[in-house]
Order: structure tokens, then sequence, then C-alpha cells
């Protein structure tokens, strides 16, 4: 929905472009608007142009008023504006009407006041977070510990004692005594004592995590019958993208969010929302189609 503003400083006037979406999944065929401007009368307001994409109409208003309007669906169904510029009850309960403010000249010149009805938000799916596998952990193997053997101790053998032979004692009866050198002694090297160096220890590495992509999917929030584009952000900015989110969410945290947005959303009621989401979810369109058959702006009829 939008408002398209463009005054006629001369004429003291402005012409308004009325907008209404075209809405997948359902079977309008008519959009008039009627207010204060046409009494009205659906005799004679004119029906909205359909389009690609949406219902399209031009009113030339006067400036410096303002008026009560509301959208006529196929004759029988009620619909507000959600870009109007504010909301007003009307004489019956509950209901509201949208209301188009037109500012009058200031001087001879006159501002053209141009009011783009805002793109509905389009929220990207999150890309799969990418985690990165950690590293394998590189445990170096001790090295080995080399243990010298030891040397073997040298022990030398000791000289053999030399003994001299004593010289000869001419004694005439007893013969020389020989006594013999005794043998050198052998002292026996200690043997190699062999140390087996420790083996190296084996650190298994730690297997890599494997993490799974992770896919969002968004869904027409549009489709359930009183939210509009303006709405549609709302629920997107709290986190509630999907028929199956909106199905979750209680009545009254759908009308703080509301309440929260402003003064113009506090008239809309989401009593109908989680039931309508929860259809659409389990992809019962038909239900849908003819519970909100009997919805009036979202809902439930009086």
């Amino acid at each position: 929905m939008s408002i398209i503003k463009v005054y006629q400083p001369s004429k003291g006037s402005c012409k308004v472009t009325f907008t209404y979406p075209v809405i997948s999944g359902h079977s309008v065929k008519s959009v008039q608007v009627l207010g204060d401007f046409n009494n009205w009368d659906s005799k004679i307001a004119p029906k909205m142009k359909k389009g690609k994409d949406e219902f399209t109409t031009v009113i030339e208003l006067n400036a410096g008023k303002s008026y009560e309007f509301r959208y006529l669906l196929d004759g029988i169904k009620w619909d507000n504006d959600f870009s109007a510029d504010n909301y007003i009850a009307s004489p019956y309960s509950g209901i509201n009407n949208s209301v188009l403010v037109l500012e009058s000249g200031k001087g001879s010149k006159v501002k053209k006041e141009k009011t783009v009805a805002p793109k509905v938000a389009k929220v990207a799916a999150p890309k799969a977070a990418k985690v990165a596998a950690p590293k394998a952990a590189k445990v170096a193997a001790p090295k080995e510990v080399k243990v010298a053997a030891p040397k073997a101790a040298k022990v030398a053998a000791p000289k053999a004692a030399k003994v001299a032979a004593p010289k000869e004692v001419k004694v005439a009866a007893p013969k020389v005594a020989k006594v013999a050198a005794p043998k050198a002694a052998k002292v026996a090297a200690p043997k190699t004592a062999k140390v087996a160096a420790p083996k190296a220890a084996k650190v298994a590495a730690p297997k890599v995590a494997k993490v799974a992509n992770v896919k969002v999917v968004k869904d027409d929030l549009k489709k359930i019958e009183g939210i509009g584009p303006k709405i549609a952000d709302l629920l997107v900015a709290k986190g509630i993208i999907t028929f199956a989110d909106l199905s979750q969410t209680s009545s009254d945290t759908l009308k703080n969010i509301l309440d929260g947005a402003g003064s113009k959303y506090k008239m809309h009621d989401p009593s109908t929302w989680a039931k309508q989401a929860s259809l659409a979810a389990n992809g019962n369109w038909d239900a849908l189609k003819k519970l909100q058959d009997e919805l009036n702006g979202g809902k439930v009829s009086k």
C-alpha cells in the first residue's frame, strides 16, 4: 500500500494516487476507495485499475483538509491503508478509519509532497556459518635421548716387578738361590653398560570437527490477513520470519510488538494471525482461504 501526493499550487488542490497490493493466493477482483470525498457511496466511487502487482486510482482533492477513507474489497470487505497519515475511530465499535492529511500552501508557493510507499524489507537468508575446523595439533615426538655408554675404565696392568738376583756369594758349599720374578697381575676391564634409548611417544592428532551448513527460509507474512508490508517488517525485525514462527507467537506478544511501534499500529488485532500462520505453515491453503473469507481486516467479523 502507498499514498502519493502531488500538489497543484495554482488550483489549491492535490492529486492523490491510492494503491492497494495484489496479494498472491487472494481472489480479490475489485477495489474501491470510499471516504469523506465521495460520501462513502460505493455507487459513485470509481473502481481502482488492476495491474500486475497493485490496484491504483488517482483522485484530485482540495488542499488544507483531512479526509477519512477505507478500501472496499469486492463490495463486501473493508481494509485500512497501512501508510495512512493517521487513524481515527469510526462510528462502529472496534473499527478505525484511515486518515489522509493534505496541507495548505504557504504564500504563493506550495511544495509538492510525494509519499512513496515503503518497499517491503528484503531479509536475506543468512549465509551458512563457516566454522573453521581446528588444525590438527602438532605434537613433536621427543627426540631420542642418547645416553653415552661409559667408556671402559682403563686399568693399567702393573709392570712386572723387577727383582734383581742377588749377587753370588761365593760360599763354597751352598749353591746360589734362584728367586723367580712374580708374574704381572691381570685386571679385566669392565664390560660396557648398554642403556636403551626410550622410544618416541606417539600422540594422535584430534580429528577435524565437521559443521553442517544451516539454511534459513523466509515466508511471505503478507499472506496472513491483517499483516501489511510495514507490519511484516516489524515482525521480521523481531525474528518472526516464517509461518511456523508466527504460529508459535502468542497474541499478547504480537500486541506488544504493535504497541511498541507507535500509535498507528495499536488499532490492529493479531488474535487470528497465529491460527492463519499455522494453516499456511502446514500448506492448508484451502482452509486458510475459507478462514480469511470469514474475517474482516484480519479480525473475526461481528
